[in-house]
């Protein structure tokens, strides 16, 4: 932990951060703009209701912070909610893919099974043809 001093709208305090003296002063900063604000809309503020006044802007930017990280944590959720679901529809998808590609391959089979019947019976056709030709032949 190291000390560090800040400027609060002219007074000075010490304060006792483990953050770096960066992000402290960038907490000042912010601080200070906002008070500046609004002393500028009403000059007749003193320190503490315009400190009063700053820290009710900053709970007001906080919460409306929360509340837009709140509504895209939904829409993270609902996505990732999508996304589970679609995983899961391709995952069924893939699976159909297999079975589908096996039950072709088995088709595929079937059809060269029938393709050489076919082919041996247009052989065994053509072999009855000719020796009926023959005998036609031999009849004469």
């Amino acid at each position: 932990m190291k000390r560090t001093q800040i400027d609060i709208y002219g007074r000075k305090y010490n304060v006792t951060s483990e953050y770096e003296d960066r992000y402290i002063d960038r907490l000042t900063q912010y601080v200070n703009s906002k008070i500046k604000e609004l002393v500028i809309k009403n000059p007749r503020l003193d320190y503490a209701d315009a400190c009063a006044l700053c820290l009710l802007n900053v709970a007001d930017d906080i919460a409306s912070t929360q509340d837009k990280l709140n509504s895209v944590n939904a829409k993270l959720d609902e996505i990732q909610g999508t996304k589970d679901n679609s995983d899961l529809e391709i995952k069924k998808l893939e699976d159909q893919i297999k079975k589908l590609e096996g039950k072709n391959e088995e088709l595929d089979n079937l059809v060269r099974k029938r393709d050489n019947e076919i082919i041996k019976l247009k052989m065994q056709l053509e072999k009855d043809y000719q020796n009926k030709a023959e005998k036609n032949i031999d009849k004469k």
